[in-house]
């Protein structure tokens, strides 16, 4: 129940957007990201943060990441920050105006 003119950002391979939805729709293959580019699914949760806030830019940059990196294992750091920048760096090439 999403209001026209509302945004949805979606996994792609579970689902996609009509073309004449009044919503708009952000889609991509966060878990096929995470596993054949990251090596890891579990982080595809960390791709669709970077995508999701270099779109809607919820919150800074610098505050996400550091909130992200206080709550992931310890370890795990790298990897997780990857992923976000990933998500960041897909965004980015969709040229969302």
């Amino acid at each position: 129940a999403l209001a026209p003119g509302g945004e949805l950002f979606y996994e792609e391979d579970l689902g996609r957007i009509v073309p004449e939805s009044p919503i708009d729709g952000y889609g991509i293959r966060a878990t096929d990201i995470a596993f054949m580019d990251l090596g890891r699914k579990v982080v595809m949760n960390m791709v669709m943060m970077g995508f999701v806030n270099e779109i809607a830019e919820v919150v800074t940059h610098d505050s996400l990441l550091s909130a992200i990196l206080s709550r992931v294992p310890k370890g795990t750091e790298r990897l997780n920050e990857k992923a976000y920048r990933e998500g960041m760096a897909r965004a980015q090439a969709l040229e969302v105006s």
